[in-house]
């Protein structure tokens, strides 16, 4: 199966270049993007020792031939391509269906010829493939006790019960490590708020104090770290109460145990994450 390419422009206007007869395309720069490893020289060692490394700014290339009504089509790729301009690119196969975004670098075309060809040079400063939807997960320990068929007593019956020993597996598919998208809802008065990664240790608490039906929503994606409290419809940046020591969590490739803890109360937690690849 041929890979299937769509092209989106900031004001939304989508075009399918590969179901559209006007064009053929093809795309360069689809794989892996290019890291930066940094090292350091040891005094009295062989080699280097290394310190990190980071992913650079992918450099995707759409190769578009114009097969049909040249003029007319050329002009009408400009629509959607403009220099300088934001761009999102879509890339579907049997086994993926995903995006990237970035910014058009340059458009070249040879008006000239009678098979145009049009290259156009995208720089995505995220260089990772995303998947067109959130993945969402349920991470609150609750056990239902909800059996069939069944009878309510006059003093009521228990429905779920809190698992506090319990956690929450979540499998990010991705090539890379995920950010995630918290949301702590309170389903009574609840106070300070832990949520775990049990296979590293890591952890991230607030000191706050929610009242029944308060939603906290706490985002640790790379760019975009944040904590807000909706309270009465009001939302205020509550990021100044994150507790010393705590680490902005990731999703490792794989499975990742994720559980929680209250000092006093009880929370609904869904967790929301993308996967990322790093190519396709």
């Amino acid at each position: 199966m041929l890979p299937t390419i769509k092209i989106e422009n900031a004001r939304g206007d989508v075009l399918n270049l590969t179901s559209d007869t006007r064009y053929e395309v093809t795309a360069a720069g689809t794989a892996p993007p290019v890291a930066t490893i940094n090292t350091s020289k040891v005094s009295l060692n062989d080699g280097e020792r290394f310190n990190s490394s980071t992913r650079n700014t992918r450099n995707l290339v759409l190769t578009i031939h114009i097969v049909k009504d040249v003029g007319r089509s050329r002009l009408e790729l400009y629509r959607y391509i403009v220099s300088g301009a934001y761009i999102k690119v879509y890339y579907k196969t049997e086994n993926l269906d995903v995006w990237i975004d970035g910014y058009v670098e340059s458009i070249e075309c040879d008006e000239w010829t009678l098979g145009q060809v049009m290259q156009v040079s995208i720089l995505c400063p995220f260089p990772f493939w995303q998947d067109m939807t959130e993945t969402y997960t349920d991470a609150s320990n609750i056990n239902s006790l909800l059996q069939f068929p069944w009878s309510a007593p006059a003093a009521g019956v228990e429905l779920s019960s809190v698992d506090t020993d319990a956690y929450t597996v979540i499998t990010n598919k991705g090539h890379v490590e995920s950010g995630m998208r918290l949301v702590i809802r309170a389903t009574v008065r609840t106070l300070q708020p832990k949520i775990f990664n049990l296979a590293t240790g890591e952890w991230i608490g607030f000191t706050v104090d929610m009242a029944q039906g308060d939603i906290l929503t706490v985002d640790t994606t790379q760019g975009r770290k944040s904590v807000y409290l909706e309270s009465g419809g009001v939302v205020t940046n509550y990021i100044n109460t994150i507790m010393v020591g705590s680490t902005w969590l990731q999703l490792a490739p794989g499975e990742n145990e994720i559980s929680y803890t209250v000092d006093e109360g009880n929370i609904h937690l869904g967790i929301y994450h993308m996967n990322k690849y790093q190519g396709v």
